[in-house]
């Protein structure tokens, strides 16, 4: 299990090629920079406000690259450290895929007559993980309230929240504070646990009733 130190030493780097991005994009790979311009607005302001800190320094691509010697040890830290922040990133843009798209394999037929049409945005090899990355802990700074967590469990905790019995879209949501409001509460402590069969049949009979008045 990755330590806290290894942690804060991958945000550190994220940091840095995303200052890199911010004053000159051309400085960071291609795929660094589609990673980049596809963040939601939390992990954009989650990379700004560590990116206002970070020291402007080459890393990632150009230390892997430097020649065999003394310096190579770092260079081989710096390539462990760019792997590690290449999955971190890629992780949350497959957690974002299920916030955006997980509405459409959700499981809305109680009778289970429509068959479930799966989409690569949820599946983790879209995003460049293979069967040998599925065993690594990856760090996902709290999202879908992980801190580490495996490429499987990542996908169960998602599928859970967005692919069960409720769909739900939301990042279309303007106003980013009624964004957080929802993610908070579906990510957040487990809603489904708090309501016992009474309720749930109260709540059930409730939507019932509102669908017949607008139906009728």
């Amino acid at each position: 299990m990755a330590t806290a130190s290894a942690a804060n030493r991958n945000a550190e780097q994220l940091a840095e090629l995303y200052a890199q991005f911010r004053s000159d994009r051309a400085r960071v790979p291609a795929a660094w920079r589609e990673l980049f311009e596809s963040l939601d607005a939390r992990a954009r302001s989650w990379l700004e406000q560590r990116a206002a800190g970070a020291e402007r320094r080459p890393v990632g691509v150009a230390d892997i690259a430097r020649p065999a010697g003394p310096a190579a040890p770092r260079a081989a830290s710096a390539r462990g450290d760019y792997a590690a922040a290449r999955d971190s990133m890629r992780a949350m843009l497959l957690i974002r895929a299920f916030r955006l798209r997980g509405h459409l394999e959700a499981r809305l037929d109680p009778l289970g007559l429509a068959a479930i049409e799966s989409h690569s945005d949820l599946d983790p090899r879209s995003y460049g993980f293979d069967d040998a990355d599925f065993e690594r802990a990856i760090y996902c700074d709290g999202h879908l309230g992980l801190d580490f967590a495996t490429i499987p469990e990542i996908v169960r905790r998602a599928r859970a929240i967005y692919c069960g019995t409720i769909g739900i879209e939301y990042l279309h949501i303007l106003n980013p504070r009624e964004r957080d409001w929802i993610m908070a509460r579906m990510e957040g402590a487990s809603y489904r646990d708090s309501f016992g069969p009474e309720r749930r049949r109260a709540i059930f009979e409730a939507l019932t009733v509102a669908e017949g008045f607008e139906q009728f």
